[in-house]
């Protein structure tokens, strides 16, 4: 929505994750804005009204170590040495 657009209304609605609604009520600061969604975590649509999560935004990112997988999201229990490291063990081996 351009920013002309939205200076006619009294609010805003956004459908982003938590992240965009902030940044709307950055950007337009008179106009209160409002979540269309919860966000409870980052995920991808694997396809209609599936999803599946693949990120924590835990901020200690391993994704460079373990070839693009999450081994703290992809794990049932978020744990960083969980059931990907027994599939793998050679990951059990602490990074150089």
């Amino acid at each position: 929505m351009a920013h002309s657009e939205l200076s006619g209304r009294d609010m805003h609605r956004s459908f982003a994750c938590a992240a965009g609604v902030q940044a709307l009520a950055e950007r337009f600061p008179g106009k209160p804005g409002y979540p269309a969604l919860n966000t409870q975590f980052l995920g991808i649509l694997e396809e209609q009204a599936t999803w599946t999560e693949k990120c924590l935004g835990c901020g200690e990112c391993m994704l460079a170590e373990f070839g693009g997988v999450c081994p703290v999201t992809r794990c049932a229990k978020h744990m960083p040495r969980g059931s990907l490291f027994r599939l793998r063990p050679s990951l059990n081996e602490p990074p150089t």
